[in-house]
């Protein structure tokens, strides 16, 4: 979104790769498609998603990692430019999130034998809402270890 800032959204520049994207991922459909139609083996099997579970559980999944991952990059950012610290002290503050995670993967798949895959997901995917609305509160007057604090929530969901 950097072009966006720099040349606002009506720029060519701003909104070109957006299309070429869209452009590109339908022609990897189509062409998808079409492989299987002439009895050649498509390198991915979009027929996966006519299966209306997998095509939701693929969607939530997408967005859980959006959500997940673009704070990671966002993160370190502003607690470098507009926080002032140091890259050391921006990896100090995120690196308690890498325990949640290794909490979770552990207990996680005891919990998925002992409750099955819905309510663990469920309840992963409401902890991580609940850090990543914090997140979204955070100012330049936050104390620099709340965010560290609802990394590790995240982490854990």
């Amino acid at each position: 979104f950097t072009n966006i800032e720099s040349y606002g959204i009506s720029n060519p520049l701003s909104w070109s790769p957006m299309v070429v994207g869209a452009c590109g991922i339908t022609w990897f459909v189509i062409r998808q498609l079409r492989a299987r139609v002439k009895g050649k083996q498509p390198l991915l099997g979009i027929s996966v998603l006519k299966n209306r579970y997998f095509t939701i559980g693929t969607a939530c999944a997408c967005l859980t990692f959006f959500a997940f991952s673009s704070i990671m990059v966002v993160i370190p950012l502003y607690i470098q430019s507009d926080r002032g610290f140091s890259a050391t002290m921006s990896g100090l503050v995120l690196f308690p999130g890498a325990f949640g995670m290794a909490i979770s993967q552990y207990f996680g798949g005891r919990m998925l034998d002992r409750f099955g895959v819905r309510p663990v997901a469920m309840a992963g995917s409401l902890i991580l809402l609940f850090g990543t609305v914090m997140m979204s509160l955070i100012d330049k007057d936050t104390w620099i270890w709340w965010i560290s604090i609802w990394q590790f929530t995240r982490q854990i969901g």
